[in-house]
């Protein structure tokens, strides 16, 4: 046996030293070791039981690679996704979301956009019809009513006479058609006001309710 064998081992704080039916091992806080040595060699604990090894041989022995034993079986790895920090609560999304991100919720924003403006139009559409049994001028207020709502989109300012609406169009680039169409459609309604009551008016109503989609339309 080699002068390095014979060399006496120190025993780390709190392991020692196992020896039962000719096998030898080691057992300290992270686990156990354990192995049966070749016929020749010994092993003896110098002082305390936690003390130091001192091996001898009484003829030449080969000695085998010692086979740990775990202290513990572990368990699968955890599975965990990296871009989701849990602890501090965020999240990593990848570089071409966040380029396209923006972009979504503009098309998003358009769309919803576009779909009040479509819901607005319709209800608009609907006031014009005819109610059962209104009279002439009822129906000339609700045609004037839709017609300023709309208008107000436009810097119109509420209860503005036609000359003023036509004027606030002007300045605010409406095509001339536009305007000539406006002003028609409040001429029919201020007749339709102060027209006798004595006559039959449906045919006119048509008319300008008529007149009334198409300006709505233009106007959205």
């Amino acid at each position: 046996m080699s002068r390095i064998g014979r060399k006496p081992l120190a025993l780390p704080k709190g392991v020692t030293l196992i020896q039962k039916d000719g096998k030898y091992g080691v057992k300290g806080p992270k686990g156990e070791l354990g192995k049966a040595l070749p016929t020749g060699i010994t092993i003896k604990v110098e002082g305390s039981p936690t003390g130091r090894l001192a091996a001898s041989s009484s003829e030449k022995a080969e000695i085998e690679e010692v086979v740990p034993t775990p202290a513990a079986k572990a368990g699968p790895a955890p599975v965990t996704n990296p871009s989701v920090d849990v602890a501090n609560r965020t999240v990593t999304i990848p570089l071409w979301v966040a380029a396209a991100l923006p972009a979504g919720l503009l098309v998003l924003g358009g769309g919803g956009f576009l779909l009040r403006r479509a819901v607005q139009k319709s209800r608009a559409l609907h006031a014009l019809q005819a109610e059962p049994g209104e009279t002439k001028e009822r129906a000339a207020a609700r045609i004037d009513r839709v017609l300023r709502d709309r208008l107000l989109r436009w810097d119109v300012p509420e209860g503005a006479s036609t000359s003023a609406l036509l004027s606030r169009l002007q300045e605010r680039g409406a095509p001339d058609k536009l305007r000539r169409e406006l002003a028609d459609v409040f001429s029919d309604l201020e007749f339709l006001r102060f027209a006798p009551q004595l006559g039959d008016y449906d045919a006119k109503l048509r008319e300008v309710r008529s007149k009334a989609a198409r300006v709505l339309t233009r106007l959205s």
